[in-house]
């Protein structure tokens, strides 16, 4: 996922646009924090790919939770 999000930040930047990539995932050695710098879950459902469900999953439009 990490080098999906940088490939197209690379795509957007070279097409004209402003974009940065956020890792998924924490840093090789991050024991403390052990989580992203950005939800994926939050993100989808701020772009409007689904709603929170029970236990924190994704319900997304026509697909089952947790798939996004």
């Amino acid at each position: 996922m990490n080098n999906l999000a940088y490939r197209g930040a690379r795509f957007l930047k070279e097409h004209g646009f402003e974009s940065i990539a956020f890792p998924a995932t924490a840093s090789i050695g991050d024991a403390i924090r052990l989580k992203g710098d950005i939800s994926n879950k939050h993100a989808a459902v701020a772009v409007g790919l689904g709603l929170f469900g029970l236990n924190n999953l994704i319900f997304t439009h026509g697909m089952v939770a947790g798939c996004v």
